[in-house]
This record gives C-alpha cells, structure tokens and sequence, in this order.
C-alpha cells in the first residue's frame, strides 16, 4: 500500500512539472531587445485578437548598416584599382553590411531588361567593380551582386544579393553607368497564419518568400506553419528589397503581401489572413452586349512568381465562364479575353469578388507605322511586336501579335491578341538598337478607323 501511494505521488510530482515547463514555453514573449521591426502587414479588416501566444526564439542583435566607408576613393575615382583596355559599361561599389564584412571575391553580374546574366566581374578588395561588355541593353537591365555567407562579429550570416535598380537604355561607348549598391544580411521573417473567418491558427500552411525582381524569381523558399498557426524562416538569397510573401493551403484561397522593402531589418513580423476561395464567375459579351461563346479567358497575376499558375477557361455559348483561382493572389489578378473577332480585352481583379462579372469586348483595331534610321532612311525587315507582357517573364513569353516592316519602313497588322492600353511596343531590327515603349505612349489612336498610329525612329548600335 504505501509503495503505492509513493508511485502516485512521484506521477502527480511529474505531471505538474511538466505543465509548469509547457506553460513556461507559452508565455515566452517574442518580442526581445533585439527586435528592429515587429511591423505586422494584414487585410483591410478590424484588427482581431491572436488567438494563441506563440513560442519563438529571441531574435539576435542587429548589425548596423554601414553609411560611410572610410579609406575608399570617391566614386568614379578608380585609379589604378582597376583597369582593362575594354570600355567600360558600368562600374561602381558595393557596401559591406558590417563593419568587419569582407565582400573580397563577390561578384556583379550584369542583367538584360528581362533579368537574364549577359556579363559578370569580381568585386575587388575595396569593394570596387568594373564591368565590361560590347553591345547595347534596353531600358530595365541592371547590376546585382552574388549571395554568400560571411563572417561578422563571430557569427556566419547570409548576405544577400544588392540590386541597382532598372537602368535605361544604354550602349558601349557611352560614358560608364555609376552606380553604389548597398549589401544587407538576411532577416528573418516570422508570424501567424489565421483564418480569417473562424480566427483560429491554420496548420500546414506553406508560406512562401520571393523576389518581384526578374532575374531573381526562381529563387523563391518556403516552410509550414506548425500547429499553432506560426512559420519563420530566413530570407532566401534574393534582394531584401521588393520581396513577396505569399501563402497557399488546399482549401482557402491563396494571398499575397507586398512588395517589401526589408533592407536593414534584422526581424521581421508579418501575420497572414486568409478567406475562403471562390470561383470567379463572369460572362463575355461583344459591344451589343450578345454573348462571345468560345473566347478564351486566361487569369494571371502581375507578380511573375504565379506565372505557372496562370489558369484559362473557354466561355460556353451564352458566353458564361467559371474560374477557380485558389493558387492566384486576388492581389494583383487580372483576367484577360481573346477572341477571334473582338478586340483583346484585360478586366482587373478587385477583390473581394461581390458577384458575377460582365466583360464587354468591342471591335479588333488595328496599327500603321513606319521604321526610320536617325537620318530619315526607311528600316526593312524591321520585327514589330505588340506585347501583353503582364505576368510573364520575358516579352518573348507573354502573348503577342507582329508583323515585319516592308522596302519602304511601313507596317500594318490587326491587334487580336495584344490589349493596345495595356501592351509594350518592341521593335528590333539587326545593326540598331532594340526600342521598346508603352504603345498608348509613342502611339495617337485614329477612332474614325480604329487604327493605332505610330512612327519609330531607330538608333545605330555603335
């Protein structure tokens, strides 16, 4: 009997230790000394109570952000830091994120309009760059330098990649582009995913971390929340600024937040509401308002990180469509309809979706142009494109229509694919360089003939 009571007494001794160190867990407060942001982003509805508190690690002190460099040479004054007998196309410097960062050895790439890698150099001991490359980049390339890991204050962090930011057009032979980058160590993003209606934790969520930027798009991480609703993670290898945070499950409809400028912050706090998905439910009709059967309706994203997830649908004959668009955001969605007869239309998404929707498309215009060189002389053979890029990385993937200059530098071809509002007009012709504009902005529209009119001069590559 009293070894008995002795075991019953070692089990209630046992069990209440247990719940004090549980309990201990959960009342761990997450916001500690070292906390440089605890920002939280969420939907446009009245704040609600967290309905669990959370255990989370205390975050480590932040490392500031160099402003100044002492001992470096003043930008453009490269001396004999560098030299090539090349020309240059852009040089510059890049800033350490800490006082005792070496950047020895990174590299700067060069990117097209379209972020593709067309050159490359190492960044050198002062942290000085120099890049070299023959040719010409439309308007929106730039520079990026590399992610590593480094040592700082006794402790191995990921810095990430800086970015200039898109330049304009430019050839070789021009003066060289100067540009200051500043690197940055990776935060760590963390916070609940709640169901917005029930206001409870969703478990198994997968929250994902991207880049806005194109030549950084692939390289997107993710993780799932854990029982409780929580997910943290370290930025993955992307610049800190113009960053998408976006989350998925199987049953609520996907959402988006962002872009992010989070250069500089060590912790970052970002709570996610998510709604029930719905299909989108709409109609085709031509300018009469009769039914356009058998029209295609494609629903997108601005964001090139859903670009694989873009869905489609045909109408029906009364000209009626459903679209389910669980893994496309609502935030910055949009629906585009082609058809065969009627003018290419683009019908933003403005969420939430009260009801169905009606989509007017009217007649198929069309557009006139010429091609000339700088002196007046008609460009033969010129490619002339009319691109819907939205969505899509890289003119040559969005949807487009085209034709080819004549003897005499002139054009004419109907616009059945491309949106003329909401499109890019490219012109590309060998020996000059590419030209690329908003059509509405190098374009006048002649409503008599539903014709877009256009002349184009082109510039000699050097």
């Amino acid at each position: 009997m009293n070894n008995r009571r002795l075991l019953v007494g070692a089990i209630v001794i046992v069990v209440a230790l247990v719940g004090w160190f549980v309990f201990g867990l959960l009342e761990t407060d997450d916001t500690g000394p070292g906390a440089t942001d605890t920002r939280v982003v969420e939907a446009t509805q009245p704040e609600l109570p967290d309905p669990v508190e959370l255990p989370t690690s205390e975050p480590a002190a932040a490392v500031p952000i160099m402003t100044e460099t002492p001992d470096t040479p003043p930008m453009g004054d490269f001396g004999d830091v560098l030299s090539n007998a090349d020309p240059v196309f852009v040089r510059g410097f890049l800033r350490a994120p800490g006082d005792d960062t070496d950047l020895t050895d990174f590299e700067m790439t060069l990117y097209d309009q379209n972020g593709d890698d067309v050159d490359w150099s190492e960044v050198n001991e002062q942290g000085y760059f120099e890049i070299y490359y023959d040719g010409t980049l439309a308007a929106g390339w730039g520079v990026g330098s590399s992610a590593s890991a480094a040592d700082s204050h006794g402790e191995t962090r990921t810095i990430l990649p800086a970015w200039s930011g898109q330049q304009v057009t430019h050839s070789a032979g021009e003066p060289a582009v100067e540009i200051e980058l500043q690197a940055s160590f990776a935060p760590r993003l963390s916070g609940l995913v709640i169901d917005r209606t029930t206001n409870m934790p969703v478990e198994g969520a997968e929250v994902s971390v991207g880049s806005v930027l194109s030549a950084w798009v692939i390289e997107e991480d993710f993780t799932d929340t854990d029982a409780n609703g929580f997910y943290s993670m370290e930025l993955p290898e992307i610049p800190p600024r113009d960053v998408l945070v976006w989350c998925r499950t199987w049953e609520q409809q996907s959402t988006v937040v962002g872009p992010l400028d989070l250069l500089g912050t060590d912790d970052y706090k970002l709570d996610i509401y998510l709604v029930e998905s719905r299909p989108i439910i709409g109609r085709v009709v031509d300018a009469a308002g009769a039914p356009v059967g058998d029209a295609t309706v494609t629903l997108g994203s601005d964001w090139l990180v859903f670009e694989d997830d873009h869905d489609w649908e045909f109408t029906e004959d009364d000209g009626s469509f459903e679209i389910d668009p669980l893994d496309v955001p609502l935030e910055g969605a949009w629906l585009h309809v082609e058809t065969y007869d009627n003018a290419p239309t683009v019908y933003p998404i403005s969420p939430p979706i009260s009801g169905p929707i009606e989509i007017r498309v009217g007649d198929a215009a069309s557009l006139r142009g010429i091609v000339r060189d700088a002196e007046g002389n008609p460009v033969d053979g010129a490619d002339i494109m009319v691109v819907f890029y939205r969505g899509w990385l890289g003119l040559e993937n969005g949807v487009y229509d085209n034709d080819w200059s004549d003897e005499d530098g002139t054009f004419e071809f109907s616009l059945e694919t491309a949106p003329p509002s909401e499109s890019m007009l490219v012109v590309e012709s060998e020996d000059y360089r590419p030209f690329s504009a908003p059509l509405p902005s190098v374009s006048k529209y002649d409503a008599a003939s539903n014709t877009w009119v256009v002349e184009v001069t082109l510039k000699a590559n050097n």
